[in-house]
């Protein structure tokens, strides 16, 4: 595989691998030192004929995502027949252990779903290619010592090229490059275009179906769920891939119910918008979370 200059990473002399963070089929995750001191997250993949054009694209996307809110990605390389992508260390895990160890205040919460909003802004909002992620979900979402909150995994992304271009679902997507990066429970099974339990309805009905950015306005309508919840699994009554895909396209939202538990009536009404079974009755993107239903939702302060 060929790289830019400026992010190749020498894998054999410059970086040592620790921990053994998780793994899944051709992909493992670590903690690393870079050239000694730098602590980083490194991303093996077994590189494959069917995941090799995955990759790639993959590597291609993360090198032009810089922003505060997007997980830093540092470099790249390959050793013995493996890619490695080196990333900022996030020392506190993903959302999902993050809730588990901790007790969040509303406002915290709150907090942690516009950070998320900024970065699926950012993707969204870039020209000439804006950036579909289609795998929100909490393990998706790492946060640092200083609580800073970042989105990570292109491994499904999609690049856009112009602002009214919708995508394709590519039948023969691959989902060899989907990766958790903790033990993540929230996970049932992967489809190529996504978590199923996070997934829009509209990408689990029909592998021709046109779709566009409201994908992932479903998906943060689950993750706000997720969060609000303190944890609360969407669809955790079901037990079964395809009892997740029918509830979902049947508009089945059973979650909307703890959520009302939750006593705030514009939450509700943001969770339920974010994930009406019709995208065109969603948001139509991030930005209009922000400006609409935040200035009404958020505490003061």
């Amino acid at each position: 595989m060929d790289f830019y200059d400026d992010m190749y990473v020498n894998i054999k002399d410059d970086v040592e691998l620790g921990e053994l963070i998780c793994s899944h089929e051709h992909v493992e995750i670590f903690k690393a030192k870079w050239r000694k001191y730098q602590e980083v997250c490194v991303k093996k993949i077994n590189l494959t004929k069917e995941n090799k054009s995955l990759v790639e694209r993959e590597i291609d996307i993360l090198s032009k995502c810089i922003h505060p809110k997007i997980c830093q990605f540092l470099g790249t390389g390959t050793y013995n027949g493996c890619v490695y992508m080196l990333f900022e260390y996030m020392e506190c895990g993903d959302l999902q252990s993050y809730i588990k160890n901790n007790t969040l205040t509303y406002k915290e919460k709150e907090q942690i779903l516009i950070s998320v909003l900024i970065g699926m802004n950012y993707l969204s909002s870039r020209t000439p290619e804006k950036i579909l992620h289609r795998d929100f979900k909490p393990s998706n979402i790492l946060i640092n010592r200083h609580g800073a909150v970042k989105i990570c995994d292109f491994g499904v992304s999609k690049q856009m090229f112009n602002k009214t271009n919708a995508d394709s679902i590519p039948k023969s997507m691959s989902c060899g490059l989907i990766v958790s990066h903790s033990h993540d429970s929230s996970d049932i099974s992967h489809t190529g275009i996504g978590t199923v339990r996070w997934a829009a309805p509209e990408l689990l009905k029909d592998t021709n179906k046109v779709y566009d950015e409201r994908c992932d306005i479903y998906s943060f309508g689950l993750l706000a769920s997720y969060i609000i919840t303190d944890g609360g699994l969407p669809y955790s009554e079901y037990t079964n891939l395809a009892q997740i895909a029918y509830a979902k396209t049947n508009n089945c939202r059973s979650f909307l119910d703890n959520c009302k538990i939750q006593d705030n009536k514009l939450m509700l009404e943001l969770i339920t918008s974010c994930t009406e079974i019709v995208p065109d009755d969603r948001p139509k993107d991030a930005n209009s979370i922000i400006s609409f239903y935040f200035k009404h939702c958020i505490h003061s302060s």
